[in-house]
This record gives structure tokens, C-alpha cells and sequence, in this order.
């Protein structure tokens, strides 16, 4: 008898759950707990409150970038992006393998009245954005070569990148006409710079907020926090993995920060603290959110 779909997705959920904890045990076997419970112990309670305002900020980001997002269709409250982006982000932690990527589509399409297709262009675009700046940190942080070389070479990918893909693309929709299309709807309405400023906002603060706690929790220095951080956020993209990343965002921490030094077991665990503590800000925003943020009713107010 065949396995229905959802019992496989279950399965597969949960064999995803105990393997990333089976990774995050094996990563943490000689870690020093008391240790790192005494580095925690010496932050003051303010760092914890920045921290957590700084993480706060980079979803008032997102919600400002989803709000330019749509301006040409209507003017949305921010306060109603803020509550979709915290739901979004809410389901991309409970459900495994990216699902909970489906919730930006389907709460866009119900509130706005946006097509399911125009929404899902929408989510690729912003994900290509958020690929795009953050591989650009990522070569400027993570190759084991000097800094002004990172530096430079980060610099002439973003140039070279910037000419070579205007022109790919108009050569692609000349010859196939599905490209044709498909870019026409991906990049319908996204001239503004608004959503690209909003991004590198975002993964600025993001990554130096992590990578402060981090280089805290580690005892390490603020290079190699960063490059770990990036190593992070890069392997918690991954579509395969358990929910919130775990597993995957702690060996990508662990492996990044070995570029410039040994993979330590004290990296991993500080990594899963900061992994953690990003974690909980969420779920406290979006219940905040949820509680105190006011709600519009659902409308179809976004014409085509």
C-alpha cells in the first residue's frame, strides 16, 4: 500500500530532526559547556537587549522592503508587512526543507489578492536578492586570502555580474521564448533600489549583530566571528535540513570559522547559542506581532 504524502513528509520531517540532532551532538562532543556558561554569564543584560534590538530591526527592514515590494500596486502598512514577515519567517523554523517558504506566497494571495503565480515570482526575487548580497559578503569574508584581495574581488564580482546579467538576460528572452516570459513576470515593477538598499541593510545588521554575540560567546576575533556568521546564514539556505536550520547552521559555522583556524567544538556550541537566542527573538516578534500589531481585514485591494 502506498504512503500517502503527508505520512511521507512526516517521516521525512522527523528523520530530518534526529539527524540534525545526532550532527549537533557529534559537533559538540568535547565542547566545553561551563565555559561557554561563563563567557554568557560575563556579557551584561544590555548586550542581550541590543542584540535582540538589532535583530528586531533587520525584520523592520524586510518589512519595509516587502512594503516596496508592492508600492506600485497600493501603499500597504508597514505594520501589516511586519506581521506577514514574522509569519513567514515563524514557518520557515516549524516546517522542514524551506516548506514554510510557501506561506509568503499564500499569505500574499489572500491578503492582497495577489495572483499565486505574481506571489511566487515575488518570493523568488527576493530570495535571488537576498543570494545574490549575501554571496557577495560571502566572497568578501570568507576566502583565506588578505583582505583588501576579499575585498577586490568581491568588488569586481559585483561589477562584472552587474553588466554580464542584463545582457544574458536580453540574449536569453530573444532566443527562448518561456525565458522571455518568465523574466517579464520576475522582474515586472522592480526597478526601485529601494528593495536592493533594504537587503544589504538587512544582512549588514544581521550578520554584525550575530557575529558580535558570537565573537563573545567564541572568544574568538571579529574576522573570524563574521566569517562564521556567513558560513551560517550560507548553510542554513540550504533546502535540505531540519526546522530552524539546526544541524546544518551550526557545521556551516563550524567549517567557516576553520577557514582561519581548527574547528573547535566551543565554535559549534557558541554558534547553536546564537543560532538559538536569533531564534527566540523571532518567535517572541511574531508573537508580539500577532498580539499587538493592529490587523486590516483581508482585502483584494491590489490590481493588476
Amino acid at each position: 500500500m502506498p504512503i500517502h504524502l503527508p505520512l511521507r513528509r512526516l517521516v521525512s520531517g522527523l528523520l530530518l530532526i534526529v539527524a540534525a540532532a545526532v550532527l549537533i551532538g557529534w559537533l559538540q562532543r568535547d565542547a566545553s559547556w561551563v565555559a561557554l556558561r561563563s563567557k554568557a554569564s560575563t556579557l551584561p543584560s544590555w548586550t542581550w537587549l541590543l542584540a535582540a534590538a538589532g535583530l528586531s530591526g533587520t525584520y523592520v527592514l524586510r518589512a519595509a522592503r516587502l512594503r516596496a515590494e508592492w508600492a506600485s500596486r497600493e501603499l500597504v502598512p508597514i505594520a501589516e508587512c511586519l506581521r506577514i514577515i514574522f509569519a513567514h519567517n515563524v514557518l520557515l523554523m516549524l516546517l522542514p526543507m524551506r516548506a514554510g517558504e510557501g506561506g509568503y506566497v499564500w499569505q500574499v494571495h489572500q491578503r492582497w489578492g495577489v495572483s499565486l503565480g505574481e506571489a511566487a515570482a515575488s518570493l523568488l526575487w527576493l530570495r535571488l536578492q537576498d543570494a545574490y548580497v549575501l554571496a557577495l559578503i560571502a566572497t568578501a569574508t570568507l576566502p583565506p586570502w588578505p583582505a583588501p584581495t576579499r575585498i577586490a574581488l568581491a568588488l569586481s564580482t559585483l561589477l562584472l555580474s552587474s553588466a554580464l546579467l542584463p545582457l544574458l538576460v536580453r540574449l536569453g528572452r530573444r532566443r527562448w521564448s518561456g525565458l522571455d516570459r518568465f523574466s517579464r513576470l520576475l522582474l515586472a515593477r522592480r526597478s526601485d533600489a529601494t528593495g536592493w538598499v533594504c537587503s544589504v541593510a538587512n544582512w549588514s545588521l544581521k550578520l554584525g549583530v550575530l557575529g558580535m554575540l558570537f565573537a563573545a560567546l567564541a572568544g574568538t576575533d571579529a574576522s573570524a566571528a563574521l566569517r562564521a556568521v556567513v558560513g551560517g546564514e550560507l548553510a542554513g539556505a540550504l533546502p535540505m535540513q531540519a526546522p530552524a536550520g539546526l544541524g546544518t547552521y551550526e557545521l556551516g559555522a563550524g567549517l567557516a570559522h576553520a577557514i582561519g583556524a581548527s574547528l573547535l567544538p566551543q565554535v559549534v556550541a557558541a554558534a547553536l547559542v546564537v543560532h538559538g537566542f536569533a531564534i527566540c527573538v523571532t518567535l517572541l516578534g511574531a508573537a508580539l506581532a500577532h498580539t499587538m500589531l493592529p490587523r486590516r481585514a483581508a482585502r483584494r485591494v491590489i490590481a493588476a
